[in-house]
């Protein structure tokens, strides 16, 4: 009966530490599991910046229409002539558009769709020389009647650079005097271009006339159809150039990649020293990852560099594939880059220090930005939307500053776990389940940042953090703690656990003890004591009794250790109150 309870009560003992551990278990460990993507872009050439083709004109006959296989022209009668001409300078053959009255546009186009295909991405090189006559220069994804099929367009009018009639103005330009241009653009990012090496748009920030644009397939250089006035367009030297997906580049100072930094220089997507007044720049790069490994890797480096205007995508799916990863690398900067559908992480660093990311477009990847036992860095300008998981993420990451990025749309905007002295300013949280999730950590400045629609707009669990000067709105529940109002970290929450878990047990074993002494003392019932205590020396009588048979037996005298009385010899239960008898007091004159 006994030992049934004891089975019990340690089967009680058991669950309850199980439960303890199964709790402390459950804050502790966080589980990022790899969900998959359906890729959006999709990039079919194996090389990097490929030229489509180009046109000088130097063996074209002037006053005749231009030759290009590509090109041709719309020249009415009444309106002007698209023809060669030649000013006597260098630039020597050159097609000219010529504006002449009437009320329909002459135009040059050029139809890169000869070739079979569209293209997503490129840049289309020329010279201009103008007068201040208005002029435009469109790029079509299909050749339909006016405006349809335009993605943007560009106006050339009176020496100013704009859209819409120039409606809108960029820059201005030099009149007749020839000037280089160059456009750029992407259809899942938007355009820029460049005028006498001066860039405008930088980023692809420019939008496209279209909301859902597809690869380009015309190019014009048109005059207005009435109005803007009578004049010259002359162009040269066309050329455009597509751009196909580069191979993964792992770049290791070790010698265990694709290319040290020095190799790696030689080529020519990379330029400069390494040094902090020419670092080495990596640019302008689009990169498929073939769902292996990461895109663009840098290890084991302590130059100066810089990756920018980079666009990376379908890199591995497992950890730590990224778009872009940085590991045991300190002195980079990270800028303007896009890293899209990556299935784990757009931007990775690990074990790294004093890198700086900024001003990239993270979007649609698991993780947006990472930073794992990494020190000093500043993550600044980003917008980090639409990734599953975490916007951005430090974990054992210290002494690093998340400022100035917009973080929209992930599952948690803003997560650090086990990161201390780090500061997140002055970023816009928009639209996450949780907008910022600080998960113990110490020493944590969170300030002036603007926290809007999310479920929970900041998240403390067992973390030392300052709030001041945020604002909050419409989000179902501004700031939660855990432990409620209770800022302990995660190390003290433990002693608590085992503080508990040992007062329970010492609480159960004193309820044993007792319980035992009370059954003990539970054989005195009240009809026993009338009995053993009445006057008739019932017990005297039977201790010499006791004491008399022991004598004769030639027995030692034998005690309870549990109430002291007398018993027979060779007894096993103490007839007077139940106990067992321990071997150790038969026999024995002491108790």
């Amino acid at each position: 009966m006994k030992t049934s309870k004891r089975i019990k009560i340690n089967s009680i003992f058991l669950g309850i530490i199980l439960i303890l551990l199964s709790i402390n278990y459950l804050l502790i460990n966080i589980t990022i599991s790899n969900n998959e993507k359906v890729l959006k872009t999709k990039l079919n050439n194996e090389d990097q910046l490929l030229l489509l083709h180009s046109y000088d004109f130097e063996d074209d006959v002037v006053g005749q229409i231009p030759t290009g296989i590509t090109l041709s022209v719309n020249d009415p009668v009444d309106s002007g002539s698209v023809k060669i001409n030649n000013l006597g300078d260098e630039q020597q053959n050159h097609v000219a558009l010529h504006k002449s009255g009437g009320s329909k546009s002459i135009r040059l186009t050029d139809n890169i769709s000869y070739y079979g295909n569209t293209y997503e991405v490129g840049e289309l090189h020329f010279k201009f020389y103008h007068d201040n006559s208005l002029f435009g220069i469109h790029l079509r994804d299909s050749y339909l009647p006016g405006l349809s099929g335009i993605l943007f367009a560009i106006d050339l009018w009176n020496g100013i650079v704009g859209r819409y009639g120039v409606g809108i103005s960029y820059t201005t330009y030099a009149l007749n005097q020839w000037i280089e241009f160059i456009i750029y653009y992407n259809i899942y990012l938007g355009w820029m271009f460049e005028i006498d090496g001066i860039r405008y748009g930088d980023g692809y920030s420019f939008s496209f006339e279209n909301e859902n644009p597809s690869g380009v397939e015309f190019i014009n250089w048109g005059s207005a159809y009435s109005g803007g006035g009578d004049g010259y367009l002359r162009l040269d030297d066309i050329a455009f150039y597509y751009y196909g997906s580069k191979p993964s580049i792992l770049i290791d100072d070790s010698g265990a990649g694709d290319y040290t930094w020095s190799e790696a220089s030689a080529q020519t997507w990379c330029t400069g020293e390494g040094i902090p007044n020419n670092p080495y720049i990596i640019e302008n790069l689009i990169i498929d990852g073939g769902e292996m490994g990461s895109c663009l890797e840098i290890r084991n480096s302590d130059a100066f560099f810089i990756i920018r205007n980079c666009t990376v995508y379908n890199s591995g799916k497992y950890y730590p594939n990224a778009g872009i990863k940085l590991q045991k690398v300190s002195n980079g900067l990270l800028i303007n880059n896009y890293a899209l559908n990556n299935d784990y992480g757009g931007i990775v660093i690990f074990d790294s220090n004093n890198n700086i990311i900024s001003g990239n477009t993270i979007s649609e990847n698991n993780i947006g930005i990472y930073l794992h036992n990494s020190y000093n860095n500043t993550v600044s300008g980003n917008i980090v939307n639409m990734n599953s998981l975490y916007g951005i993420f430090l974990y054992c990451s210290n002494c690093s500053t998340i400022t100035g990025n917009t973080v929209s749309i992930n599952e948690i905007g803003i997560d650090l776990i086990d990161s201390n002295y780090n500061t997140i300013s002055g970023n816009n949280v928009n639209i996450n389940e949780i907008g910022i999730l600080i998960d113990s950590c110490d020493n944590i400045i969170i300030s002036g940042n603007v926290i809007n629609y999310n479920e929970i707009g900041i998240s403390l669990r067992f973390s030392n953090s300052t709030l001041l000067d945020n604002i909050f709105s419409g989000n179902n529940q501004d700031i939660d703690t855990f432990p409620k109002d209770v800022h302990i970290d995660r190390f003290h929450f433990e002693i608590v656990i085992i503080i508990v878990a040992i007062t329970i047990i010492m609480i159960f074993t004193v309820m044993i003890i007792l319980r035992k002494r009370s059954t003990s003392r539970r054989v005195f019932s009240d009809e026993d004591k009338e009995t053993l205590f009445e006057p008739t020396g019932l017990i005297t009588s039977q201790e010499e009794k006791l004491e008399e048979s022991v004598k004769k037996k030639g027995f030692k005298q034998l005690y309870c250790h549990e109430c002291g009385s007398k018993l027979e010899p060779d007894v096993s239960i103490c007839s007077y109150c139940g106990a067992i008898i321990k071997d150790n007091f038969k026999d024995s004159e002491n108790f």
